[in-house]
Order: structure tokens, then sequence, then C-alpha cells
């Protein structure tokens, strides 16, 4: 598939601003919320998953950020399970204001901890708006517990966040969506565990989104602090993340509130200070991480129009399995009536029986033995069950057309399980080939019964009405051929028989060279090709119906484009150098309280 590119973000200009960007975000955000992917492809789930997140950090971050960006500085403090967020969080702010304990997953309903005079910003749900408020001390799901707390400095506010590797997906989710809503990261993970592959992946997120970062590294060994500082601080410039700031925590024990020392604490304590003291950091922290959300958008819509174009191509593939399926069964049933294929078997010997009796000889006599064994035998003779096995044929040849026709789509839908459930139950193809014939050769009746022989008058062959449908019927189904009756050709090999049987070719050469019946011939098998491109159409409009009632917006895709270059061209706020100070080496810490 052609990989479709929406332009990077231009640079700042006089004539686009905030305003322009906030417009482009906002349209946006209405495209990705109507965006669908409801077929199973290689990028549909992948897709599915980056629009709802992308509209989680739109709704929950960029557009209230941008509509208040002057708002306190939102860090967000989450970890791995079990590293102590929630005690760091209590010791930053000194007070008891998260929930901690042995029992996982600890935290459930997020708290965000801000200074008094900055309780605005948050209660008003312009941040995280999808959250309900609460200040009880329990929040149920979907709310936000918040806190105001003097210990904090004004200008900055803490958000405990769950574990990024909870055993509960729905606490996972949470944090992921949590993340995406911070100005900054605090990632807190422990002397034991910071070389795991989860809190690396997480950690590249934030790097991909240019998000502002700190890290601490909690309980660390008196003994190893210098050997596990130096070796994590050199793990993150390898993983493009050389800007976090590095704060090491020793093993320590916890007061009578469960907090650890102030003095642990104080260098982060003094960073986060300085950083929501100085306006102009924090303006340009907060510049750093839209503008880093803001270009991870670019690619990320790239990447939706490839699955919104694989949707189409997955949709138009299904259609013309639909299409290619039934017009190639229909054709196949074509060629088995062209061909003599339902004239074999039982329908076959009955044929021989019937030329047999000299029946269907012309004139008056043939008349009156027509309408005598039409009335009083119930067509039980040799004609009656020479169309009872025509009719059954027919229907046979047609139910296995059907039926192959759907077998094929079938295992071209079976990767789109849940689409097939969608499918109209259809009556069975034995039924309903059977009823398509009986209405064929009621039409056939008909029409046999409005032409001459309903007067009583014969065709220039003579043959009486009932006689002239059944012949007919033959007609339509027997091969056609060229060999003269009575030649030597036509006595060795009948087409209509198999065999060495001159009367039965005889017969049909008579029926081919009555113009009224070769009429009626013609009319009859056009009809009968009516009729199945109606059955087939019918069947086939059962799965096309399915397949139109799935989301599959043709438009998408260029919606998609049309939004992602609005946003792309539009002024992001800043895409600039860090405004964190790179890291060298971490922040350590001595293992016991420093002497005054």
């Amino acid at each position: 598939m052609t990989r479709r590119t929406v332009s990077p973000p231009a640079a700042p200009s006089s004539s686009t601003g905030v305003p322009a960007l906030s417009a482009a975000l906002n349209e946006l955000l209405a495209v990705l919320a109507a965006a669908r992917y409801p077929l199973v492809a290689t990028a549909a789930e992948p897709a599915s998953e980056a629009s709802r997140t992308m509209v989680a950090q739109l709704r929950d971050y960029l557009l209230p950020r941008l509509g208040g960006l002057g708002a306190p500085l939102l860090v967000v403090v989450g970890g791995s399970t079990g590293a102590g967020k929630s005690t760091l969080v209590n010791s930053l702010v000194r007070a008891p204001v998260s929930q901690a304990g042995v029992l996982r997953p600890t935290t459930r309903a997020p708290v965000l901890v801000h200074h008094p005079a900055d309780g605005r910003w948050f209660h008003e749900r312009r941040l995280l708006p999808g959250f309900a408020r609460t200040t009880g001390l329990n929040g149920g799901p979907g709310s936000l517990r918040l806190v105001a707390a003097t210990g904090l400095t004004p200008g900055l506010a803490l958000l405990d966040a769950p574990d990024i590797d909870s055993v509960v997906a729905a606490n996972r989710e949470l944090a992921e969506q949590l993340f995406a809503a911070a100005d900054l990261w605090l990632f807190v993970t422990t002397a034991a565990r910071y070389a795991d592959a989860v809190p690396w992946s997480v950690l590249a997120t934030a790097r991909d989104r240019g998000t502002a970062l700190a890290m601490v590294l909690d309980r660390v060994p008196a003994d190893a602090q210098e050997e596990l500082g130096e070796d994590l601080a050199a793990m993150l410039p390898e993983r493009g993340l050389a800007a976090a700031r590095l704060f090491l925590v020793p093993e320590a024990q916890l007061d009578g509130q469960g907090l650890l020392a102030e003095w642990l604490v104080q260098p982060m304590r003094a960073w986060f200070a300085g950083l929501a003291a100085d306006p102009a950091i924090r303006a340009g922290l907060v510049r750093q991480t839209v503008g880093g959300a803001v270009a991870a958008l670019v690619p990320a819509v790239a990447g939706l129009i490839d699955a919104a174009e694989e949707q189409i191509t997955t949709a138009t593939a299904l259609r013309d399995s639909v299409h290619i399926a039934h017009a190639d069964a229909l054709a196949t049933l074509d060629a088995a009536i062209g061909d003599g294929s339902v004239l074999r078997g039982e329908a076959l010997d009955r044929w021989q029986e019937y030329v047999g009796t000299g029946q269907p000889g012309p004139g008056p006599g043939a008349r009156l033995r027509d309408r005598f064994g039409a009335t009083i035998a119930g067509r039980a003779g040799p004609a009656g069950r020479l169309r009872s096995s025509l009719s059954a044929s027919l229907a046979t040849v047609i139910s296995a057309a059907v039926t192959r026709a759907e077998e094929r789509v079938r295992a071209a839908w079976r990767g789109q399980p849940e689409l097939g459930t969608q499918v109209p139950a259809a009556d069975d193809p034995d039924t309903e080939a059977q009823h398509l014939v009986r209405l064929w050769q009621r039409w056939l009746l008909d029409q046999v019964r409005r032409d001459p022989w309903d007067e009583g008058l014969p065709t220039r062959s003579g043959y009486p009405a009932t006689t002239a449908g059944l012949l007919v019927t033959i007609a339509v189904l027997a091969p056609p051929t060229s060999d003269a009756p009575g030649s030597p050709e036509a006595d060795r090999a009948d087409p209509a028989t198999g065999g060495g049987a001159g009367a039965g070719l005889a017969l049909l050469h008579s029926i081919r060279a009555d113009e009224t019946l070769r009429e009626l011939a013609g009319r009859a098998g056009a009809d009968l090709q009516r009729r199945l491109r109606e059955l087939f159409d019918a069947r086939s409009a059962r799965f096309t119906g399915a397949l139109a009632g799935v989301e599959v917006a043709v438009d998408q895709p260029e919606r998609l484009r049309i939004a992602g270059h609005a946003v792309a061209t539009a002024s992001p706020v800043a895409v600039g150098r860090p405004v964190v100070p790179r890291q060298a080496a971490a922040t350590s810490l001595p293992a016991t309280e420093p002497s005054t």
C-alpha cells in the first residue's frame, strides 16, 4: 500500500498561532472521533487504538492546555507496580494525600494534588474533562480525586497515576491516558526493576511525543548508589532520553505518616519549585511538551490514512469476492444448461422412455392423447415422469451452483467473523431452486396457453398444448446439434440421448424446425436466465448488504489527510530545545541524613 504523508509542522509565523492550531486540532478531533476501522485488517486494531489515544490526548490535554497556557504545571507521577509512587507524592507535599500500602494494585482512582490557590484550574474540568471531580477520600471509576495541599508550590500539581504494569487492564489504560495529559512525566522505578522492558517501552512513548521527563530510581541500596546511578544515567542517552532529569532515592524507613524524610526528597522539591516559580521556564516546558505532542500527531495521522485506505481495499476485495463467486457460478450454470448436463441420469432415462412411446407425434390424435393423459392419468405417464425428472434435475444443478458460490464467498470472508454474522439467513438452496423451477414451468404453461394451442389450433407441426410445453422445455435444456435428422452421425451419437437414438434427435430437429416452438423456446430460455440472475442477485445481495452496513467511509482517508495537513501547517506553540537540562549523571543522595 502506498504510504500517505502529512507535511511536517511549519515554523511559527505571525499569521498563525494558538487560535489557528486550536481550530486545526478541533477539526482533527472531530475526524478522529468519527473514524472507524471495522473490518479485520493488518492495521485495523493498531489504528483503532492509535485513534482512541489521539482523541484522548486532544480532549484531555492538548486542547485544554492551549486554552489555558497559564495553568499550573501538571506532573504525572507514574511507574511500575510497588515502585513507591504514592509514597513519593505524599513525601513531596509532606502529607498523606494518596493511599499507599502493600496490597497491589494500590492506586485506583487517580489523585491530583494542587496548591489551594490553583484549585480553579482543576475544578473547572478543563483538563481531563471526562473525569468527574471529587474531593472525598474515595473516588469511583471515572473520577479524579482533587486534594489541596499547602506543602506544594503554587503553579505545580502532582497527579498520582495507576501502575503502568498493573494486573488490572483498566488501571494500565488509565495510566496511559493520564500520561498523555502530562506537562512533565515523573517516572518512578526501583533499583531492582529499572532494566525491565515495560518501563522502557513507556519511556519511549514520552521520547516520541517530546514530553518533558524526570526519572526517580527508588530504593537504591546505600552501597550501590554510584554504580546504579551511573548505569541508569548511561542508559538514558542510549534510549534517546538524555534530557531526562534523574534522581536517586536510597532505601529508607518511613516516618509515622508513611513519608520519606524531608531531606531525602528536598532536591526534587527544590527542582520542581524552581520550575513552577519561574513563569518563563514553566511556559517553555509546556511549549516543549505541547509542541512535541503536536509534532507526534503528524506521522500518526499518516498511519491512520494508510489504515483507512486498507479498510476500503479490504471492503472492495470482499465485495468483489461476492460478485465474482456468483458471476462464475451463474456462468457455470449457464454452461451446464446449454451443454445438456441437465438431461443426464434419470432425466435421460425418462426422455428415452418418452421418445420410445411415440406420444409426442403431431396431429389431432396426439392432442387427444395429450389431454386424456393429463386429465385421466394425472400426468403419471411417460410425459409426466419426464417433466418431473427434468424439474428435479434442473433444480439440482441450480442448487449446486448456488451452494458453490456461497461456499466461495464464505471462504473469502472467513477472516471477517463478525461481518459473517451480519449476513441474513436465506432459504435452503434446494428449496429456492425448486421454487424457481416451478414458477418457470408455470410461466411456460401460461405462454403456451396464450398461443394458438389454447384454441385447439395446431402449430405447423401440430403439437398439442401440454406436449408443446414439455417439448419447449426439452429444447431449452437439450444441447444444440447441427446433425440432420436421420443422418449416420445422428444415428451413431444423439447428443440428447447419449447414444444411438436417432428418434430423439429427429424430434429435437422437428421442434427446432417449428417456427412457433423455436420462438417460444427462445423466450423460455431468456426467462429462465432472467430468473436465475434474479436468484443469484438476491443471494449475493445478502452479503453486499451486510458489507454496506459496515461503516467503511470512502472519504475517511481524504478527511484525515485534510485534517492532518491543517494541523501540520498551523504553527505549533513550540518545537524547540528541551527545557529540562541534560543530565550527565544522577542526582545522588547520601544514605544518611547530612549533619548540620
